[in-house]
């Protein structure tokens, strides 16, 4: 068994190795990173003056490492800065299936298959140039320190939340997941502390040379507008062109008034999601489940990237039929956007076939609100 685990694992990182070399992935996100990485070798502190980073520092010495190697092996940077999210990738596929041993030798490489292979996963980390499973892994391992109940299990689950936090954002929902069945008010409020104290450290620096351009910088990401989503039912002929790249446009007034809530929009979402859960003493990983799931519906401009942040965690609730079949309908429309085929006149079919995919997220989320998450 744990060489067959070895064989899955190692079978998707080789092919994501070889597609993250050979295509140049989506050019706005290297550009970013390339830009950041430049930064991080003049003035590291000048980094959030190129709006082009607007998450936490973390990632930021990984990008100026990943230049560093490009340039003395002669590779190139789009691959080699792709490099720590696929390991990611491969260390989540690890963690998933020794987590889930205790439930049977198939149900755990099942589990690892739905990383390790997963089109998702592969298109975000060995193509796409997005760095969600580096965030993903340190809070998944936080999540799993708490759930065995290791000692000072507050400090250790938030340090980990928030290491993957200071890479990206939205892990710190996850606090939001323990909360429910922490012992006492002073575990909930460590876990909370320690979970913030670690993204806040890593933008420090920052804060202290240029307050309100870093303040700025990691509060500007709103997502895409038109991928999927409430956005794309608002202006259809904006998803279409981000099917075809055919002829330019813009987000019209409504799109643009959701995008600039959406942050408000989502943060609200998924704190009355956190109190239900709390009332429900929801289990961690089925409480972590419908937290991505409200995520993915109340957010209006959905992004397939955003599937990395829940699918782990659909497998370790136990949803192991649910993930495969999220997973198997992401891929369709998921390759339409990445790989651009020429769909001329026709590219309504990414429409359709995204925001079928979408409402069925919010069919899910609203299910999962309506009832009782159960415990496994």
């Amino acid at each position: 068994m744990r060489r067959a685990v070895i064989a899955l694992i190692a079978a998707g990182t080789i092919g994501r190795i070889v597609w993250a070399f050979a295509a140049e992935g989506v050019a706005y996100d290297i550009e970013s990173l390339q830009t950041v990485a430049n930064a991080m070798q003049g003035d590291p502190l000048e980094v959030y003056a190129s709006e082009r980073w607007p998450y936490p520092a973390a990632f930021l010495p990984l990008a100026a490492l990943a230049d560093v190697v490009a340039d003395a092996l002669g590779l190139p940077f789009h691959g080699v800065v792709q490099l720590p999210a696929i390991a990611a990738d491969a260390a989540i596929a690890w963690v998933v299936w020794r987590a889930l041993l205790p439930r049977g030798e198939r149900v755990a490489l099942s589990g690892a298959a739905l990383v390790a292979l997963s089109p998702v996963f592969v298109l975000v980390s060995g193509y796409h140039g997005q760095i969600d499973s580096v965030a993903v892994l340190p809070a998944l391992a936080g999540v799993l320190v708490w759930v065995r109940g290791v000692p000072n299990r507050a400090l250790w689950a938030g340090l980990l939340i928030g290491l993957g936090a200071a890479v990206k954002q939205p892990p710190i929902f996850l606090v939001l997941a323990l909360l429910p069945t922490a012992v006492g008010v002073r575990e909930g409020a460590r876990l909370a502390a320690a979970a913030v104290a670690v993204p806040v450290l890593s933008v420090l620096p920052f804060l202290v040379a240029d307050p309100g351009t870093t303040v700025e910088g990691i509060t500007a990401n709103r997502g895409v507008p038109g991928f999927g989503g409430l956005s794309a039912f608002l202006q259809p002929e904006l998803t279409r062109y981000w099917a075809t790249l055919e002829q330019g446009v813009g987000p019209n007034g409504a799109v643009e008034f959701l995008t600039d809530a959406q942050n408000w929009i989502v943060a609200v979402a998924v704190l009355a999601t956190g109190a239900l859960l709390v009332r429900r003493r929801a289990e961690p990983f089925a409480a972590a489940s419908l937290i991505w799931m409200v995520v993915y519906a109340t957010n209006p401009n959905f992004a397939f990237q955003y599937l990395v942040w829940g699918l782990p965690f659909f497998v370790l609730a136990g949803r192991l039929r649910a993930a495969a079949l999220l997973t198997a309908a992401a891929t369709p429309p998921a390759l339409l956007l990445y790989l651009h085929p020429d769909l001329g006149d026709d590219g309504w079919v990414y429409w359709v076939l995204v925001q079928a995919f979408w409402l069925g997220l919010v069919a899910a989320a609203v299910r999962g609100l309506a009832q009782k998450p159960h415990s496994t």
